[in-house]
């Protein structure tokens, strides 16, 4: 083999090694438009990634041409998925994917994608996809047209050398600098979604496992309630619905006229937060005792659903949100505890239902088991993107002649637009909750209706940008929290009305429906319940994020 012809392979190695670290660690170089960029925590985000880089290319080195070409191509195809998910995501909402974003992934529904592609992905995104692979696409088409005789055993022959390279790479790897789980492997675009979707289904296992064990414990629980009397209790859940857009909690647009007209009836708290920007996320915490800090709970203790059991409650999920297969979801499983599961998605099978599709099913359990103890359990697609398939026509009420709420940023039509549709939602909504109210007040005389959402929505309130999921501002996490009672209800169970501008995170969320209920038991605490006089408000957390650390 000549000088030549071995300067030629040269190069076409040290191309190769900058093919692998384009593939594994360009898109971190895009950080600075991550809003909650952290120079260290990039750094070393970068260095892993270009170990990962360096440990493809001394792979690369063990294959001739032919194989080289399919390495290539291989290494790229496996970065496919995740590099189009977090560039994506990080130009439409200026934040990088870690972990918790694709758990989000796993449990989305065919019909949930569509909707967010529908409605995010624009002409930006698309240019910068095609950008973004033109490059590694081209050389590897380039590459397959050369006829250089790349021999293992040139390289054979330097395979010591690279054994201690290899070894180096692993201990480095491995080393305390990366314990902390954001500067490991979950946070490189190269390994993350592997990683995501291995600890995933590790998590549902986990489940699984636990479930099994979990019915054999001897759960002690009582209840404090009058034993002469059926008891309804219905707790609802919205979905991205922001406070700051309802008209109860002093937004300029009347969004809520329904639940104004009923207010003198209502326990309207002013400074509720949700666990966190994600939905799966949030209902793991909020029907369970896990918490961000100590998720060991959601395996290894029962659910508000299951509490209920134990009391010979009759228990039901009326859930109208499309959902991947109950047994394979965080909120899924938690769903199928209930006695009954009542799955209007798959029901009607339509791509979507407004949420008054719940009303009919609500209206027959409330008729038909008058004289039992229930919980009723509804999940609402809410104000959940696309806004505007949301609403029926007769709900768009809302144009540019009705004021804007106050933002940080000059509105321009097309964000005036999604904001007149998020509204239009949000009116909607009061209707079907208003409902929902008004069927408990006729058809059950003792009992309660609590409102809250998942988590809340940003909609250009400091920047260009609508949605949530990004941990980075209030915007996403401060939700509405609403009890209405029935007159019999307040007549015989007395709560705190002190609380409802105490700060409260749904984090503790059991523990207030616990007292509401009247279930007792040896891990109730009063001092979680925003219901209690013993109520002490706590440091809230958004995932891992202090709650007063986000922007506003």
């Amino acid at each position: 083999m000549n000088v030549r012809i071995m300067r030629v392979m040269y190069r076409k190695r040290i191309c190769d090694l900058f093919f692998f670290i384009y593939i594994t660690t360009f898109i971190l170089f895009l950080g600075f438009m991550d809003k909650g960029f952290v120079l260290e925590q990039y750094l070393k985000n970068i260095t892993y990634s270009l170990v990962i880089a360096f440990c493809l290319f001394l792979a690369s080195l063990l294959f001739a041409q032919k194989g080289r070409v399919i390495f290539l191509s291989a290494a790229l195809a496996s970065t496919l998925v995740q590099s189009v998910i977090i560039l994506s995501y990080l130009i439409i909402g200026h934040t990088f994917f870690v972990q918790n974003n694709f758990f989000s992934i796993f449990e989305t529904s065919f019909r949930e994608s569509k909707e967010f592609i529908t409605a995010y992905v624009d002409w930006r995104v698309i240019l910068s996809l095609i950008l973004y692979f033109c490059f590694p696409i081209l050389y590897i088409i380039k590459t397959k047209k050369e006829n250089l005789k790349f021999t293992y055993i040139r390289i054979a022959k330097m395979k010591v050398h690279y054994v201690f390279i290899f070894l180096f790479c692993v201990v480095f790897i491995f080393t305390p600098y990366f314990k902390h789980y954001q500067y490991r492997a979950e946070c490189a675009p190269f390994t993350s979604f592997y990683i995501s979707y291995y600890k995933h289904n590790l998590f549902i296992s986990k489940v699984k496992k636990y479930d099994a064990s979990r019915k054999d414990i001897n759960f002690h629980i009582e209840t404090n309630m009058p034993d002469d009397v059926a008891k309804t209790f219905v707790i609802v859940i919205g979905e991205s619905l922001s406070r700051k857009h309802m008209s109860i909690y002093g937004y300029p647009r009347n969004t809520t006229p329904l639940l104004n007209l009923m207010k003198d009836e209502l326990l309207v708290f002013n400074d509720v937060t949700s666990p966190d920007s994600f939905t799966m996320e949030c209902l793991k915490v909020m029907l369970t005792f896990a918490t961000n800090e100590d998720i060991e709970a959601y395996f290894t203790k029962p659910s508000i659903i299951e509490l209920f059991n134990y009391v010979n409650y009759e228990t039901y999920v009326i859930n109208n949100q499309s959902t991947v297969e109950y047994v394979n979801s965080q909120y899924g499983i938690l769903a199928t505890k209930a006695k009954h599961l009542i799955d209007m998605t798959r029901k009607t099978n339509k791509a979507h239902e407004y949420d008054e599709v719940v009303l009919p099913v609500l209206t027959d359990i409330l008729k038909n088991n008058s004289n039992q103890n229930k919980v009723i359990f509804i999940h609402l697609l809410g104000s959940h993107v696309h806004y505007k398939e949301r609403f029926p026509d007769s709900y768009k009420k809302f144009d540019n002649s009705y004021p804007f709420g106050v933002t940080k940023i000059n509105l321009n039509d097309n964000q005036k637009k999604i904001i007149n549709e998020y509204d239009n939602s949000v009116l909607y909504n009061d209707f079907v909750i208003s409902s929902i109210i008004d069927l408990t007040r006729k058809y059950a005389p003792f009992s309660y209706v609590l409102y809250f959402s998942d988590h809340a929505q940003e909609l250009f309130d400091i920047e260009d940008f609508h949605g949530h999921a990004r941990r980075h501002s209030k915007y996403e996490c401060n939700i509405p929290f609403i009890l209405w009672r029935s007159e019999d209800y307040k007549q015989q169970i007395k709560l705190c009305e002190d609380n409802i501008n105490t700060p409260y995170t749904t984090e503790d969320l059991i523990y207030s429906i616990s007292q509401l209920s009247g279930l007792r038991y040896e891990e109730y605490d009063s001092a979680k319940s925003i219901f209690s006089d013993q109520f002490k408000s706590k440091k809230r957390m958004v995932g891992h994020i202090p709650y007063d650390d986000l922007r506003d």
